[in-house]
């Protein structure tokens, strides 16, 4: 029994400094990019759940593809959250933000999956 509780507490600490120094990594993050990094994790929350596309074994771009598309129209549409315009004028701003989210999306599915993987196996191994 202590040795469980010990292992639990090892893998709790080690969860808690990997989620720490990812979020140290983040500030890192342009402001804008930050911006939208926040819009794709409230998305995500919305997806912490068993059976969502996030947790899918084999991820389905188009599923991916229409999140990310939803979190782009939200960040150019919500100018409480963004103040002004997030783009240069010359340039269509969906053109620019939406490779973006992309890739914050990919990036934070993948965290969150990794995550998962390491909390699951570790209570399925007992």
């Amino acid at each position: 029994m202590q040795e469980e509780l010990l292992f639990l507490t090892s893998f709790e600490a080690n969860e808690e400094e990997r989620a720490l120094d990812y979020i140290r990594m983040k500030h890192f993050y342009p402001e804008e990019v930050g911006k939208y990094s926040e819009v794709v994790e409230q998305e995500c929350d919305k997806l912490e759940y068993d059976g969502s596309a996030m947790y899918a074994q084999v991820v389905d771009r188009n599923a991916l593809e229409r999140i990310a598309n939803r979190i782009t129209d939200q960040c150019l549409s919500d100018e409480s959250v963004f103040g002004r315009k997030t783009c240069p004028p010359e340039k269509p701003c969906r053109d620019t933000v939406y490779p973006i989210v992309l890739t914050l999306l990919c990036n934070e599915m993948y965290v969150r999956r990794c995550r998962k993987c390491r909390r699951d196996r570790m209570f399925c191994n007992n």
